[in-house]
């Protein structure tokens, strides 16, 4: 049954997306030919326009998630949704995998953006494709900036790169599903952003909290030259109570402030505990508000 939900929210997208897909790769080919041709003016609105095009493709892939969640859950087409064969873990997996093949398709789609905004570039001031192979060699040799494998660099960014999509669909599940209940119903969708607003404010709290006294962060040392790093199991709090919480670094270089915090400095990973324990949480609380679901 989830691969009948999958299939059906696809063919939702595609048929959103049937002249934004065409519209997008019009103004990558405006961008590359224009910009690559160096003409004046022309080329470089060209150019950005396309450039704001692909930035703006991962965000515009999780609200339409969004939007389809909460006219397929909860607006007119909710009617015939509920009337589907399918339980309410069905459909909050539904989904969560329809949209993450959107959130994939946009990230592609994204990283071909960049490579031909790059290749536009280069073709511009006569570097032509090898403007391309040194963005690649860039990228590939970030890991070693912070004298980490590519293994454990890569699998990491992979990691941040699924938490964002996780996390996005984690918040606006819960606060439509919560904000379309029996008390907040009445608000329409006032009901999603009030829930939203809450939640906004306590994550702030909740995520400073939870940035400097959970016993989980980065240290990032500065020896010999070279910028190395491990993840240590102490609270940043620790090191922000010992140097004192004032502005004295502000005038200091990256060295000269690495070695005023102690020789290191700690980034807390407790946020990405937080982040994971409500994705958690939001999976058990929101299926069971769709088990609630009354459209009568």
């Amino acid at each position: 049954m989830i691969k009948k939900l999958i299939a059906l929210d696809v063919r939702t997208y595609r048929a959103q997306l049937k002249w934004a897909i065409p519209i997008y790769l019009l103004l990558q080919i405006s961008a590359l030919v224009l910009k690559g041709l160096n003409i004046p003016s022309l080329g470089g609105f060209a150019h950005v326009i396309a450039i704001i095009a692909t930035v703006l493709l991962i965000p515009i892939a999780l609200l339409l998630g969004l939007i389809n969640y909460y006219r397929s859950l909860y607006t007119n087409q909710a009617y015939l949704t509920h009337t589907l064969p399918a339980t309410p873990g069905q459909h909050y997996l539904g989904k969560l995998f329809s949209g993450f093949i959107l959130y994939v398709t946009a990230t592609i789609a994204t990283l071909i953006g960049v490579i031909i905004a790059v290749l536009a570039w280069g073709l511009a001031d006569g570097s032509g494709f090898q403007a391309v192979a040194t963005m690649f060699r860039l990228i590939g040799s970030w890991p070693d900036l912070i004298t980490i494998t590519p293994v454990v660099g890569w699998s990491f960014a992979v990691i941040i790169w699924l938490l964002i999509y996780l996390n996005s669909y984690a918040v606006y599940s819960f606060c439509i599903s919560l904000g379309m209940g029996r008390r907040l119903s009445r608000y329409g969708v006032g009901g999603p952003f009030l829930v939203y607003l809450i939640y906004y404010i306590a994550n702030q709290v909740i995520g400073l909290a939870a940035f400097v006294f959970i016993p989980l962060s980065l240290r990032i040392s500065y020896v010999s030259g070279a910028i190395q790093s491990k993840i240590v199991t102490v609270m940043p709090i620790r090191q922000l109570w010992r140097v004192g919480f004032t502005d004295q670094m502000n005038n200091m270089g990256f060295e000269e402030g690495i070695d005023y915090l102690g020789g290191h400095i700690d980034f807390g990973l407790g946020i990405f505990v937080l982040m994971i324990a409500f994705i958690i949480f939001s999976y058990f609380f929101t299926k069971r508000q769709l088990g609630r679901v009354n459209l009568r």
